[in-house]
């Protein structure tokens, strides 16, 4: 009697973890597909823009300064939106791994950077 209360039980609970793993699956395919979307979206509007900015240079309308900082302007936001959502979940800016906390970069960047820094401010004159 027991024991088949307790295989109920166990068949319950791995009825439920399959649930969960179900729909764990469900919604990381969702995002990986909206952010599939999202990628298309800015291959194609920078696509665009670089395409108009060839108009423009063909026509001899606007200089080539003025091309490259407006086909930049798209690609500038993004970089500013990736930058920011990886400084707030704590993911290393110039990497995937995890950051230190309070600082934007992981161990081994975090290393580089303060070599650069002190060859950059130390140079011999």
């Amino acid at each position: 009697m027991w024991k088949n209360l307790l295989n109920k039980v166990k068949w319950k609970i791995t009825e439920l973890k399959q649930k969960r793993e179900f729909k764990r699956k469900i919604k990381t395919e969702k995002i990986i597909q909206k952010n599939e979307e999202k990628e298309k979206k800015i291959e194609e509007k920078s696509k665009a823009v670089v395409v108009e900015s060839k108009k423009i240079t063909e026509s001899g309308a606007v200089n080539q300064s003025i091309n490259t900082r407006y086909s930049n302007r798209f690609l500038n936001k993004e970089r500013r939106k990736s930058y920011s959502y990886r400084k707030g979940k704590g993911i290393c800016v110039r990497c995937k791994q995890k950051s230190l906390p309070g600082i934007i970069f992981c161990e081994f960047h975090q290393q580089k950077q303060q070599t650069y820094n002190y060859r950059s401010r130390h140079k011999s004159v």
